[in-house]
Order: C-alpha cells, then sequence, then structure tokens
C-alpha cells in the first residue's frame, strides 16, 4: 500500500515559473521534456505550487501578449495548485491584506497573543488547492482587463520603491527631541526653500531608486515637495502646533510618542496605525480594533514583512521587485518552501539572524539558479 502524502506548500519566486512557461511551451522537445518532468516530480511528491495575487500579477503582466498566453498555459497546466485563502471567501487568490486580517482575527476574535498561536490558528485554512484549470479559468475577458491593469502597476511599484528609500529633508534619523528644538521654517520661506528640497531628492532617487526610474526621478521629486508643502499648510490651518497636528491627522495617541523616537519612527507607527483601520474594516464580525489591543507586534506577518522593508531600505539602491517580495515574504510562515531570489534570500537571511523567534516559526528559505534541481529534500522534506 502506497503511503498518503500530506500536501506540501511550494511558494516560488515568479522569475522560476516564468522560466518553466517558457521551457513548457518552447519549441525544443528538451526544454518541453524538462519542464514536464519537473512538474511531474512536483506532483508525485505532493507538492502544490502556491500563489498569492501578486504572483499572478507579475506573471500575467508582460507586455508581449504571446508570452502571455504561453504563462495561462502552462499556469492552467499544472496539476496541483494552492492559493491563498481570501479572508471573505471569494474565488480568486487571496492578497497580503488577507494574510494581515486573518492574522488579526486570531489576535481579536480567537485571542491567539503569542506569533506562534496566531501563525497555528491561521494554518489549517489559508491555503486553498486545485487545479491550475480550477484557479485559472479560461476567461479571455477577465484576463486581458486583469492584464492591463497589472502592466500600468509596474511604474507605480518603482515610485514607491525609490521614494520610500530616501529620506526628505533629511529628518528621519532626529529624535522628536530634537525635532522639537528646531525652528519652523516660515511659510513665506518656503517658495525659496522649494528647488533646494526637490534637487536633493531628485539626488537621492537618482542614486538609491529603481535604475527604470532615473528618467522619472526630476517630475516624481516636483510633485513630492509640492504635495508635502501642501499638506503641511493644511495641517498649520487646523492647528497652532505643528507636531500636534501632524499625530491628530495620522491618529497617533500622543501616549505613543516618546522623545527619543526618531522621526522615520513616527511614521512608521501612522502608517501601521492608517492600515490597522483598513485590516479591521474587513473583519466579520466587526470589532473595535486599536493600536492598544493591537500593537505593531502582534501580527507576525506584518512584522516579518516590516523587518524586511527595513534591510531592504538600507541597501544602495533599490528595485521595484521589492514591493513584490515583501508581500511573498511573509508566506513563509505558512509555506513549507519559498524560493526568492540571490538578492532577497541575502536580506531574509538578515532578518532571521536578527530576530531568531521569527527563524522558529517560518519554513525553509532558498535560493535556486536552475528549478529542475530544487532541491528535494526542501521541497518535500516538511
Amino acid at each position: 500500500m502506497s503511503a498518503i502524502l500530506l500536501p506540501k506548500f511550494l511558494v516560488l519566486d515568479t522569475a522560476t515559473l516564468a522560466k518553466a512557461s517558457c521551457d513548457y511551451s518552447s519549441s525544443r522537445a528538451s526544454a518541453r521534456e524538462k519542464a514536464r518532468t519537473w512538474v511531474n516530480r512536483l506532483q508525485d511528491n505532493g507538492v502544490y505550487i502556491s500563489f498569492a495575487l501578486t504572483h499572478i500579477i507579475e506573471l500575467i503582466r508582460h507586455e508581449d501578449r504571446t508570452v502571455f498566453n504561453d504563462r495561462l498555459g502552462f499556469l492552467r497546466s499544472l496539476p496541483q495548485v494552492a492559493w491563498v485563502q481570501p479572508y471573505d471567501r471569494n474565488w480568486f487568490p487571496g492578497s497580503i491584506v488577507d494574510v494581515f486580517v486573518r492574522e488579526l482575527h486570531a489576535l481579536i476574535h480567537d485571542a491567539k497573543n503569542t506569533w506562534k498561536g496566531i501563525v497555528d490558528c491561521v494554518r489549517p485554512d489559508f491555503w486553498q488547492t486545485g487545479t491550475g484549470e480550477e484557479l485559472f479559468v479560461d476567461d479571455d475577458v477577465f484576463w486581458s482587463v486583469l492584464r492591463r491593469h497589472a502592466i500600468k502597476q509596474l511604474d507605480h511599484q518603482q515610485y514607491i520603491a525609490s521614494l520610500s528609500r530616501t529620506d526628505p529633508g533629511r529628518l528621519g534619523d532626529l529624535t522628536i527631541g530634537e525635532l522639537a528644538e528646531m525652528p519652523i521654517r516660515p511659510k513665506e520661506e518656503r517658495p525659496d526653500f522649494a528647488p533646494t528640497f526637490v534637487r536633493d531628492l531628485e539626488d537621492q532617487l537618482k542614486h538609491h531608486g529603481d535604475r527604470r526610474f532615473i528618467t522619472s526621478s526630476h517630475k516624481a521629486a516636483a510633485h513630492f515637495v509640492l504635495e508635502a508643502l501642501r499638506r503641511v499648510e493644511s495641517i498649520e490651518a487646523k492647528t497652532v502646533d505643528s507636531f500636534s497636528g501632524v499625530l491628530e491627522n495620522w491618529r497617533i495617541p500622543s501616549s505613543e510618542i516618546r522623545p527619543s523616537m526618531t522621526v522615520k519612527e513616527v511614521g512608521e507607527l501612522g502608517v501601521y496605525i492608517a492600515q490597522l483601520d483598513l485590516f479591521a474594516q474587513k473583519l466579520i464580525p466587526r470589532a473595535n480594533v486599536t493600536i492598544g489591543n493591537a500593537p505593531p507586534d502582534s501580527l507576525p506577518s506584518y512584522v516579518l514583512q516590516r523587518k524586511l522593508v527595513a534591510v531592504q531600505e538600507r541597501a544602495e539602491r533599490v528595485s521595484g521587485s521589492d514591493l513584490g517580495d515583501r508581500d511573498f515574504v511573509p508566506l513563509a510562515l505558512y509555506a513549507n518552501g519559498l524560493e526568492v531570489d540571490k538578492r532577497t534570500h541575502s536580506f531574509l537571511g538578515q532578518v532571521v539572524k536578527r530576530t531568531p523567534s521569527l527563524r522558529g516559526l517560518i519554513g525553509e528559505f532558498f535560493r535556486c539558479s536552475n528549478y529542475s534541481s530544487i532541491p528535494e529534500q526542501i521541497v518535500c522534506g516538511n
């Protein structure tokens, strides 16, 4: 009697899936055989190639229509696939937001207050399984619309990744105490200072942003500075104390602020509070969620993502693909294996080295230059 194989979930780098798709559709018999043998080997070992929404977006946004069609054909041919179960039980693969909301549900509704407790609670219902045909349905109109959206999103990713590497005004490392002692630039002097602000931000974008974004760096810097000045003026019109106005605008309780915090840390806290509100709005049933009952270090996927971002932003130059990696890496908490590229492998290695408690929760992560040689012990050993 043959042994019953438990499903094993493998999250692959989209570059690997693209290579396998190319071989699968190749005019060369040896390439087609390589791809088919690999797919069969994974199936024989109970391995499910696993997807989140970001995988789909990255795979279908190729501008060559033939490549796009070949990739859909390859994905439909897969006998065993898994995808993130959306929190609302929709049929399509969930995104990283679904992961965060599921963990928030475990924290608030299931009273799981440790990372391990949350992961153990979420994992049994995390993946939906099926065939490639079931996931990548035969609907040309649907995929064409989604493909157009995915292509448009690429420029935006380069913009966000590049801007996140900058330090506008070079204030990020200042403490709140130091900032309070600095004079506020008079409103009438700001227009004269704006060009200097733009040049500094443009220089940072050119030196540290995505290389494909360099030609757009001046326009992006000018737009950011203009919007920043408008936001400051809007806040000042509502309050005498600009800093208090910023906290109120970001809905950060003053009790959460310490003089030793840096400007960057305050900004990250504001981002978390805004995102927490979005996650909470999706909870079923609705619940009162605040930074008090869901602190920034509560959700393991969010913590893992933010720690990866911190390492990414210390790199000399960022890439628009960093945003996709931020969505993929938290899946390591729920997968048996996670394949990443060389750059992300190094970044994730730094994260787990500095946070051993996370290392004990995630599956194996690895990089591989040839998909046919993905180690059996990684994809089939957990």
